[in-house]
């Protein structure tokens, strides 16, 4: 079993309430979601478990928004770390063909860029054009924020919108 996963390092991890102890004795789990100074905050799209290096043990890729980093945990230990240039808002990892071995490529959103890595190194950004938004729609959502219409109204108006046939941001 690797060292990373055995039930040693549960020893170390903050203590749960006495009730729960019990629990955690008896549980093949690692706690570690519970530990308070991880201090991540990771949204559901960027989170996956991969198998990074083609060696059989999955590891645990996120993108932390509050850090701005690309992180690989291997067990519980922190594996790699990649300084982001933007709040990430989703990650997906893929592989460019069949081949040995089957290292795959991360890609993450950040901005309006969607940053590739490979091998734990930077490899490739993808720029996204510019979105032009409809005027019409751009004051909507500048009504909504200033609260001068509220979210039905603005639905109604955004739906009006859609079926005139203009082109909307987030169809």
């Amino acid at each position: 079993m690797n060292k990373s996963l055995s039930r040693q390092d549960s020893k170390t991890a903050p203590r749960a309430p006495p009730e729960e102890q019990e629990v955690l004795k008896k549980s093949p789990w690692i706690h570690a979601w519970s530990d308070p100074v991880a201090s991540l905050c990771i949204y559901g799209g960027a989170m996956r478990l991969c198998d990074t290096d083609d060696d059989g043990e999955h590891k645990l890729v996120l993108a932390d928004s509050n850090s701005r980093k690309l992180k690989v945990y291997k067990g519980t230990n922190l594996h790699f770390e990649a300084q982001l240039p933007d709040v990430p808002s989703c990650l997906e990892y893929f592989y460019s063909a069949p081949k040995k071995p089957a290292i795959p490529y991360i890609a993450v959103g950040c901005g309006s860029a969607i940053y590739i890595h490979y091998k734990y190194k930077a490899y490739y950004k993808l720029a996204l054009p510019d979105v032009q938004i409809n005027p019409q729609e751009k004051d909507i959502w500048k009504k909504i924020h200033s609260g001068e219409l509220t979210i039905p109204d603005a639905c109604k108006a955004l739906q009006v919108l859609r079926n005139d046939g203009s082109s909307l941001a987030h169809p």
